[in-house]
């Protein structure tokens, strides 16, 4: 073998040996970009989901509001706004949390908006499981006042200038002040929440196109309409 053949050979060799490890690479990078595609897919059908089950307790604990607070007007027109509602019996799933740190992707200028649409949205719902607790103890406590007056067991059964003496000044207040901030929230809560969950959808289809993502479907009957108003009559 001569000089040239060898080190054509040589040539040929380095050669097949930079094209295999190029290859390789190349395929590497594939997986690995096709693996973070595949990750983003899942974060954000999974931000969509739990902001979705948020919503869906948001709008059912609303019902739950609506419905109970019109029965009891009803039953007592002139009850004050603290003997306005009874204890309202709702398990909020306080594990719901958003991964805010799968979501970096969104940190686009196209797309950064959703970000903070989310952040709120997720506080509104904590905001609202909070207020559900601190009404549904204080509630509670206003339910064994009343109870031991007179024997009577419910709010219209009693009589309301006795309920407003025998039942502490705090309590009246504490409990006012939580239902106030209670009907606030739902009132004004609701909407924000829809638009950061379409907000979030349109930026996550934008990147990673919307036919991989879940939908969430809104049930109209769990929407607000005026029929459903929960303003408190002071």
């Amino acid at each position: 073998m001569d000089g040239s053949a060898f080190f054509l050979d040589v040539i040929k060799a380095l050669i097949g040996s930079f094209v295999g490890a190029w290859l390789a690479f190349f395929a590497n990078w594939l997986v690995r970009q096709y693996q973070r595609e595949e990750d983003r897919v899942a974060a954000g059908n999974l931000a969509i989901v739990t902001l979705g089950r948020m919503i869906n307790a948001f709008l059912i604990y609303k019902q739950q509001v609506v419905q109970t607070r019109v029965e009891t007007i009803n039953a007592s027109p002139n009850l004050p706004i603290w003997m306005q509602m009874r204890p309202i019996f709702h398990e909020f799933d306080e594990t719901l949390s958003i991964d805010f740190e799968s979501l970096t992707f969104l940190f686009h200028p196209q797309t950064h908006d959703a970000m903070n649409h989310l952040l709120i949205a997720q506080g509104k719902y904590r905001n609202l499981v909070g207020l559900h607790k601190a009404h549904f103890k204080d509630m509670l406590e206003l339910q064994e006042k009343i109870s031991e007056m007179s024997g009577a067991n419910q709010q219209q059964d009693i009589n309301i200038d006795l309920a407003m003496k025998r039942v502490p000044a705090y309590l009246q207040g504490r409990i006012e002040s939580t239902n106030i901030g209670l009907v606030a929230a739902l009132e004004n809560d609701e909407k924000p929440m829809i638009e950061a969950l379409r907000e979030l959808e349109r930026s996550i289809g934008s990147i990673l196109g919307r036919s991989r993502l879940v939908r969430i479907s809104i049930p109209e009957k769990l929407l607000t309409s005026e029929k459903s108003a929960v303003l408190f009559k002071g």
